[in-house]
């Protein structure tokens, strides 16, 4: 999936994910992989993605978030994309809850929604 670049495989390789894994490096490799795609996309699938995640791969969605709040491409990408998602309050919520337990992305998170 991942060698075709094609972003529709993004949101299937993300839906692999669980916290109840046995293989914490398969985890981590299909993270990896949904990364390796155009930001854009990327970005857009994990904006789709994150009321699924939240329910089946919590710790996972902290993880890809927690990422994402350290790169400068993809903060900006998510900033830009986030006003414009049809779930954009609850994303918001969420990035509210993530950075109760995240502190120091204070920063980065209200850069994203605009606080």
């Amino acid at each position: 999936m991942a060698l075709t670049k094609d972003k529709k495989h993004i949101p299937i390789m993300l839906a692999h994910l669980d916290d109840e894994a046995d293989s914490i490096d398969a985890m981590k490799e299909i993270i990896g992989m949904a990364e390796s795609f155009d930001a854009h996309d990327y970005i857009d699938a994990v904006l789709n993605s994150i009321p699924v995640l939240t329910k089946s791969a919590p710790e996972w969605l902290k993880n890809i978030i927690y990422r994402i709040a350290n790169s400068k491409l993809h903060i900006d990408l998510f900033k830009k994309q986030l006003p414009l998602h049809q779930d954009k309050e609850n994303i918001a919520n969420y990035l509210q809850l993530f950075l109760s337990n995240n502190p120091e992305k204070e920063q980065v998170i209200n850069y994203i929604i605009n606080k």
